[in-house]
């Protein structure tokens, strides 16, 4: 019998005013060319990182990313207060080099690594059990090492994924795609040429004291942009196989995240805090389906802006998808008669519905 399948896609219409949130490696913003002409896009990475320190702002723990690993473990197992420092940085290195989790004793020679600070703590109460073992890298107790660190996962590692080249067996399939944001319409790259005035011109050097201090530019854009996630909640999901109790909370935590999350790159100097002015999430029990083909053709201005156009063209697509694949399980449209409390409530309780088998319908 095949298992059963069930993915939540998240399509989100946003306006971007001038700003500079993803840059590439000269400073301009990301861009692409989409439909035969130049978009604004905002990377899936960039995005990513914001939904993670929204988890982190809003009281959700979170995975760290380091090569500090053996740091970390000494300074828990130190914590613990049955192992000396010396003893716990040794035991530290000699469990995360048998582990696999870093390639060296030296920070500066790993890449870095992804683990949650729950995964840490179980990993330091294994070893104060036996710390023998652990030294002496007993094969049984690796065993058990290792399902420690395949325990008590932060939900940014279940949603995006971990890979460990040298040990596969810590490796977790990202149950989340995040396409990279693309504007709805053509966009050209902007540039703010700006000045900075020396505040002590008293020196009596007419040509020390003329004109400015620093002279330079900045480039930004202003975009309407198309978002798309999808979260895999069907039976093989490492999400549901591996916290199957939670996925509800998890995927309306997952919404609010990237619905309300911004990347911080010049933001302080451009101010472009926005939210979603459209948001639809839909249940699918077939496959993830992104709505991006829907502005193949750049949305127009015609003087009225990209907003209207937009959601339009958005909804067009969606019927046509609908009428020739079939309608999703279930679809909640912010503003629809939902405010974001509501369609997060709906959202959870019906996929806590699904998954876990209870009476929500």
């Amino acid at each position: 019998m095949p298992e059963k399948r069930l993915f939540m896609d998240v399509h989100v219409l946003q306006v971007l005013p001038p700003s500079c949130v993803n840059r590439d490696d000269v400073g301009t913003p990301k861009n692409c060319i989409y439909g035969g002409v130049q978009r604004a896009r905002v990377s899936s990475q960039a995005w990513k990182h914001a939904m993670r320190l929204w988890f982190f702002d809003h009281g959700t723990e979170i995975g760290v990313r380091t090569r500090r690993l053996v740091d970390l473990l000494s300074k828990e197992l130190v914590a613990g207060g049955k192992i000396d420092a010396a003893e716990a940085e040794k035991l530290s290195k000699k469990v995360m080099v048998d582990l696999k989790a870093v390639k060296s004793e030296n920070p500066k020679n790993n890449a870095i690594a992804f683990m949650s600070m729950d995964q840490i703590r179980a990993l330091a109460r294994l070893i104060e059990s036996d710390p023998k073992k652990a030294e002496k890298g007993d094969k049984a107790f690796l065993k058990l090492l290792t399902q420690a660190v395949n325990s008590a996962f932060s939900a940014d590692i279940l949603l995006f994924g971990r890979m460990y080249a040298d040990n596969p067996s810590l490796n977790v399939d990202a149950a989340a795609q995040v396409a990279h944001a693309i504007s709805t319409h053509e966009t050209r790259v902007q540039y703010d040429y700006f000045t900075a005035v020396e505040d002590f011109n008293d020196s009596g050097d007419e040509e020390e004291n003329s004109g400015a201090a620093h002279i330079s530019s900045k480039s930004f854009s202003s975009s309407t942009l198309y978002r798309y996630s999808s979260l895999n909640l069907g039976e093989k999901s490492e999400l549901i196989r591996l916290d199957r109790e939670h996925a509800g909370e998890i995927a309306r935590n997952f919404i609010e995240a990237f619905l309300l999350s911004m990347p911080t790159g010049s933001v302080n100097a451009y101010g472009n805090y926005t939210q979603p002015f459209y948001a639809l999430v839909t249940l699918r029990e077939d496959m993830p389906v992104n709505l991006v083909p829907a502005f193949e053709r750049p949305i127009k201005n015609n003087g009225e802006g990209y907003r209207d156009g937009s959601v339009l063209a958005l909804k067009k697509y969606e019927e046509l998808i609908c009428q020739l694949y079939g309608s999703p399980l279930e679809r909640y449209e912010l503003g629809e008669g939902l405010d974001l409390k509501g369609l997060l409530d709906a959202v959870e309780e019906r996929i806590g519905g699904i998954i876990n088998g209870s009476s929500a319908s």
